[in-house]
């Protein structure tokens, strides 16, 4: 299951790097999904654009984003930092943070920070970075939005990489939450 899991998100970032024409994007994936009421949603966040190679290409140095969501239909579960910037357990190699202050309000803030070296995020990153995982549990039915509510993102000597040529594209991750199925009668 998980090499599937990590194939589906490399085909993404695939599309989303040819869609990208240059342009560094931000994206969260998938960006539309059904769950029945009461099951996990799980939506990765994803920058992508990035072109790959030698020490002197574009990668990902740190990134500080506020997340904000439908609180009355997703319940905020957690959040699991990739490891594509350093080990988040590992503060020799990043700095990762999680801001729940208004967890109740819809919305948290999550940085990260790397302390390695452009050699050492080249072995890391390719031209597409998955950031964070963030799971969610569906506790009503209905439409709930996850979206990106101002963000940052910069290269490896800190400058901002999403400037005029890049975007935050889609803005929302849509899901739909609906009704648990009724199980048939072993009758029928």
């Amino acid at each position: 299951m998980r090499s599937f899991k990590v194939i589906i998100i490399t085909i993404c970032c695939t599309i989303f790097w040819v869609n990208s024409a240059g342009a560094v994007s931000v994206d969260f994936v998938p960006s539309n999904q059904t769950v029945r009421l009461g099951e996990k949603v799980v939506v990765y966040l994803h920058i992508s654009g990035l072109e790959p190679g030698g020490l002197e290409d574009q990668k990902v140095g740190g990134f500080d984003i506020d997340i904000g969501f439908d609180n009355q239909v997703l319940r905020f579960k957690r959040v699991k930092f990739g490891s594509q910037l350093g080990d988040p357990s590992d503060e020799n190699e990043t700095s990762a943070n999680l801001l729940m202050d208004y967890i109740k309000d819809g919305w948290f803030g999550i940085s990260e920070n790397t302390k390695l070296s452009p050699a050492e995020l080249n072995q890391l990153q390719d031209f597409c970075v998955t950031v964070v995982k963030i799971v969610f549990k569906a506790k009503k039915v209905g439409t709930a939005y996850v979206y990106g509510d101002g963000y940052y993102v910069k290269d490896q000597n800190g400058i901002n990489i999403l400037g005029s040529g890049g975007n935050w594209s889609p803005e929302s991750a849509i899901i739909k939450v609906v009704k648990k199925k009724k199980l048939l009668p072993d009758s029928f």
